[in-house]
């Protein structure tokens, strides 16, 4: 017995089905504002740490070129070029910061890895050895480090 204000079977199957698609609409579209969110984020927090490092790698090749400057009065020419040449590239990594976006840091960043691999496959036990080499050195760095405060403080007890 259809009444004239009962649903049919049909009817309710079909909005059903309408709900269904509304709530996937809506999911989607807050799954899409939160993605949108998230973004912003971290392109915010990538502009304001890539600030950062620019201000630290200028200081560091501040650092680096009073070096050499006393590497040269000392005599030591050869070795003051070399940290010369390395403060030269810690100025253009700094301004390269500065300038870029995000968009452009995260393609640096995908052509370095592409760049990694591809020297990795090439020379897979210069990797190995450089990779061996280092887990030689860290932990006598971390040790280093780690015991420096433990010095000072014994020495302010005595």
């Amino acid at each position: 017995m259809d009444g004239e204000g009962a649903p049919m079977e049909g009817d309710e199957g079909e909005a059903s089905t309408t709900n269904v698609r509304g709530l996937h609409e809506a999911g989607k579209a807050v799954a899409e504002a939160a993605g949108s969110v998230a973004s912003d984020r971290v392109r915010v927090e990538v502009d304001a740490r890539s600030s950062r490092a620019a201000v630290e790698l200028k200081a560091l090749s501040v650092a680096m070129r009073a070096s050499s400057a006393s590497l040269r009065e000392q005599g030591h020419h050869r070795q003051a070029d070399v940290v010369d040449d390395v403060a030269g590239r810690t100025d253009r990594l700094a301004a390269r910061l500065v300038v870029a976006d995000t968009d452009d840091l995260i393609e640096d960043a995908k052509r370095l890895a592409m760049q990694a691999a591809a020297f990795a496959r090439k020379e897979p036990a210069l990797v190995i050895a450089g990779a061996f080499t280092l887990g030689l050195l860290v932990p006598k760095v971390l040790e280093a480090v780690a015991s420096e405060p433990h010095e000072s403080e014994g020495e302010e007890r005595t």
